[in-house]
């Protein structure tokens, strides 16, 4: 497990993929690996009942942790280190501009609780 040595952009989190784990090789030969992750937060609503509200994260992974990515598969528990990137999109149709944030993770650990891989299997 490598240490995040970036402490002023450092990121922690705790989520589960959402789709399964996209993998490339670049031209020069770089694995990259993107998902997305959901984060669960609850909160209470406007009637006072407490409701799950997600937030989507999207994940870069390059080098050694993409080829670590490999076994990851959508419904997946992740925990991830690494920094935030911003990226500045703009849409060519109606000259808007988009701002695009994602993690470029450095460590990516499965948390999958195992009864919940063997259920899987026992599924398929």
């Amino acid at each position: 497990m490598s240490i995040v040595t970036n402490t002023n952009n450092f990121v922690q989190l705790t989520g589960n993929i959402t789709k399964d784990v996209e993998s490339i090789t670049t031209k020069n030969g770089t694995q990259l690996s993107k998902f997305t992750i959901a984060i669960n937060k609850t909160v209470i609503n406007g009637n006072g009942e407490t409701v799950s509200k997600p937030s989507y994260v999207d994940v870069c992974a390059w080098g050694d942790v993409g080829i670590a990515t490999k076994d990851l598969k959508k419904g997946d528990r992740v925990q991830l280190q690494g920094d935030l990137v911003g990226n500045e999109k703009s849409t060519g149709a109606n000259g808007k501009t988009y701002y695009n944030t994602y993690v470029n993770a450095e460590t990516i650990l499965n948390i999958t609780p195992k009864s919940a891989n063997e259920s899987e299997t026992a599924n398929n």
